[in-house]
């Protein structure tokens, strides 16, 4: 009760853990400014890096990794409409990101950014999941396959059939 309902709970937990990674991008993001080096990939790699780090959280990181994979998913608390999804932090990364992509057409844009967020996600609780079970993946090798799989999601070609 002391949160008022279960959406605030969910609202103040993905709080308490992205706020780090929201100042995170930021920071990183002003240092970026007039950088010619800056590509889609590094910030593609500065989105996943503090989330991996949330593997080793001994305080809830895998638990929120997982609350942020089943509300990637949920068609009644979808994690794109949380308050951190749309935090100052991650709409200054998003539209970094966006930079380097094609014209996505203003149809597909939701979709393709839930897809985005699906992949990014399950893939941790994937690789949280194969772990587990022994499969003993080097980190960098997912860190990699995960960033590939991103990058080519918002760059991937638009349907002609959308244009």
């Amino acid at each position: 009760y002391h949160f008022g309902s279960k959406t605030e709970l969910l609202e103040c937990v993905l709080e308490r853990h992205s706020e780090p990674m929201q100042l995170l991008f930021q920071e990183r993001l002003a240092l970026m400014e007039n950088d010619p080096s800056v590509s889609m990939r590094s910030l593609i790699t500065m989105l996943i890096e503090p989330l991996a780090a949330k593997l080793d959280d001994p305080d809830g990181g895998k638990d929120y990794l997982a609350l942020c994979a089943q509300l990637a998913a949920s068609p009644d608390y979808p994690l794109t409409e949380r308050r951190a999804a749309q935090a100052p932090g991650a709409m200054a990364l998003t539209q970094k990101l966006l930079s380097f992509a094609p014209p996505i057409p203003p149809l597909l844009f939701p979709f393709r950014m839930m897809r985005f967020a699906n992949i990014l996600y399950l893939s941790f609780v994937d690789y949280m999941r194969l772990s587990s079970a022994g499969l003993q993946i080097p980190r960098e090798a997912f860190i990699e396959e995960l960033t590939t799989a991103l990058e080519q999601t918002v760059t991937g070609p638009i349907p002609a059939t959308a244009v």
